[in-house]
C-alpha cells in the first residue's frame, strides 16, 4: 500500500474514532504521545483492534517523521 501525505492527517479516521478522541480531549499533538496501553484504554476490546492498529500506525509514522 502506498502511503501518501494524506495518510498523515487525523481527519482520515472514521467518525467513531474522531468522536472518542474528541471526547477524551486528544488532539493531533496529544495523540502522538499516546502509548499502546493508552490506545487500549480509549478503545478496549477485540472489536477495536483494527482501530487501535490504524491509530498506532499513524502515531509511529508521525513520530518518526518529526524526529
Amino acid at each position: 500500500m502506498l502511503q501518501g501525505a494524506d495518510e498523515s492527517r487525523m481527519d482520515n479516521f472514521d467518525d467513531a474514532t474522531l468522536s472518542m478522541l474528541e471526547a477524551a480531549s486528544v488532539d493531533e499533538e496529544a495523540l502522538k504521545g499516546l502509548s499502546r496501553d493508552d490506545l487500549r484504554d480509549l478503545f478496549p476490546g477485540p472489536e477495536n483492534f483494527l482501530r487501535r492498529k490504524k491509530l498506532w500506525d499513524f502515531i509511529s509514522q508521525n513520530v518518526n517523521t518529526n524526529e
